[in-house]
């Protein structure tokens, strides 16, 4: 009966150390796929952060170029203006 408690204990422990064995496995490889999830959520949200930034300037960009050039008509106009009135002035 002793020897036949002893075969038990040898398997349940055999058993014990074969369950540890899987968990680690399992808990290694669960934690691979947690830190590869965690790095492509970061990436992606880096990502887009970078990506709103980028247009922003881009538009920013666009937009003073725009009103650059819209200024031009106005400024030659201007000058138009300044130079047929001094031709006025230079007539009296």
């Amino acid at each position: 009966m002793k020897n036949f408690r002893i075969l038990i204990d040898l398997f349940s422990n055999r058993a014990d150390t074969e369950l540890d064995y899987r968990r680690s496995i399992f808990e290694s490889i669960f934690m691979k796929k947690l830190k590869l999830t965690l790095v492509l959520f970061l990436a992606s949200l880096l990502t887009s952060i970078l990506t709103s930034c980028m247009m922003g300037a881009v538009v920013g960009t666009a937009v003073d170029t725009t009103l650059e050039v819209a200024k031009v008509p106005f400024k030659v106009a201007g000058a138009a203006i300044e130079i047929a009135a001094s031709e006025d002035d230079e007539d009296d």
